[in-house]
């Protein structure tokens, strides 16, 4: 069986493009289970889905440009609104061997700094809020 190694996955936060910066980015989303269960379930539980939630981790090698990872992180962190997003597996057009996720986020959290020696990083996980698309065209 195929695999599909990420070699060049494409990150756009608020518009900026942020691909090369990125180490890893994952984005699990997840249905509530909701119980279904009536006194009709015949003595076994029924579930149903509920509200999509979702979480988006990002590594970033870090950056202090204009327009670079942490200006456009900082600006998200302070701002009052949800941002938006956009990730694919590879940074080749977007079809049906590369479809695009797209969605808005909360940076919620921020951080500068890392260890002496090392490269500066940041790794971060926000919340989508709203629905997360996943497009083919």
């Amino acid at each position: 069986m195929a695999g599909k190694v990420l070699i060049d996955p494409y990150v756009v936060i608020n518009g900026t493009n942020l691909t090369n910066y990125t180490k890893a980015v994952t984005l699990p989303l997840e249905r509530e289970d909701l119980d279904a269960t009536t006194a009709g379930s015949g003595g076994a539980r029924e579930h149903a889905k509920g509200l999509e939630s979702g979480t988006i981790s990002f590594t970033f090698l870090d950056s202090f440009g204009t327009g670079e990872v942490d200006a456009v992180l900082y600006a998200a962190f302070k701002a009052d609104g949800a941002v938006s997003f956009e990730v694919r597996a590879d940074s080749d057009a977007v079809g049906t061997s590369n479809p695009k996720w797209t969605g808005n986020l909360q940076v919620t959290q921020y951080n500068m700094g890392g260890e002496v020696g090392q490269l500066a990083q940041k790794e971060l996980e926000f919340p989508t809020t709203g629905p997360t698309v996943r497009a083919t065209s």
